[in-house]
């Protein structure tokens, strides 16, 4: 009876730290997705200096490009993100290679200009013309505490090119195919197309900022870090 009492009590116990190993490995495996996702969005932000503490806001939508070659859906914020390199972290066991942001993608200056950016030499060029050594001087841990943008732009919003045209644009979609159709179509162009002021941007904490000058976005960018 003794025997058989404490064969019962030893399974009980080996049932409860088999439990409790299970769930330790299932917290372990969040832990290890959220610190992926946080250094694979720094990472991102680094190739081009761009986010809250780089020279560049990063301008939405983008896709990400997976190590098969396959693309994402269209992300519209870094929220959004977020949750696609959750999602796939959560499906690719110990990746050897991260996703990147999909060429090509635009950027918006401190002086409030518009750059599209087209290929790896871009991306290089874009990242050595900002003299902002954050990301030289901090690593990925502790990126999830960081804010990731400083500001995005409050729709519509005007763009006024080169030549002169200023058009008005409703929504994010809209000036971005503008904007890679204008690049293409103008490869050998020296001036970027650039917002008009005055223009609504809206804050990470949400605030909504009215900007007249492009002193004053590049304040408020500087005031950011």
């Amino acid at each position: 009876m003794k025997s058989l009492v404490f064969s019962k009590t030893w399974l009980l116990a080996f049932g409860f730290i088999a439990l409790l190993s299970a769930c330790n490995k299932n917290e372990t495996s969040e832990a290890e997705v959220e610190t992926y996702v946080e250094e694979t969005v720094y990472r991102i932000q680094e190739t081009g200096n761009m986010g809250r503490f780089g020279c560049y806001e990063l301008s939405f939508p983008i896709t990400l490009t997976y190590p098969d070659g396959s693309v994402s859906e269209e992300i519209n914020s870094y929220e959004e993100l977020k949750q696609v390199l959750r999602t796939w972290r959560q499906e690719n066991d110990r990746p050897r290679v991260r996703p990147v942001i999909t060429l090509p993608f635009s950027v918006i200056t401190e002086d409030g200009d518009l750059i599209t950016v087209e290929t790896t030499q871009d991306l290089r060029v874009l990242k050595m013309e900002c003299r902002r050594m954050f990301f030289e001087n901090n690593g990925p841990n502790g990126h999830d505490g960081r804010g990731k943008f400083c500001f995005k732009l409050e729709f519509p919003v005007s763009i006024l090119y080169p030549d002169g045209t200023t058009v008005a644009y409703t929504d994010r979609r809209e000036m971005h195919k503008a904007l890679r159709q204008w690049r293409k179509d103008n490869r050998g162009a020296t001036e970027r197309p650039h917002l008009v002021f005055p223009l609504n941007v809206i804050m990470e904490d949400g605030t909504v900022v009215t900007v007249n000058s492009k002193e004053e976005l590049k304040a408020l960018k500087e005031g950011c870090n």
